[in-house]
């Protein structure tokens, strides 16, 4: 791929970003898309955890 600027003093004419670069950030961005959607999938699967709750009630034999 190559851009184009105008002909400006001390600027380049074109400059070429590299090829292995973009495969490298479009990988890296879809690994990020995948990672995203895996946790999303796993949170909206998950339960809460289920916890028992004792209450004990006071008797006559209870100290007041």
């Amino acid at each position: 791929m190559r851009l184009k600027f105008p002909k400006s003093p001390g600027r380049a004419e074109s400059w070429e970003f590299p090829q292995m670069g973009w495969k490298l950030l479009v990988g890296f961005v879809l690994l990020l898309l995948v990672g995203a959607g895996a946790l999303a999938l796993y949170g909206a699967r998950l339960e809460p955890p289920q916890r028992s709750i004792e209450e004990t009630l006071p008797d006559s034999r209870f100290p007041k």
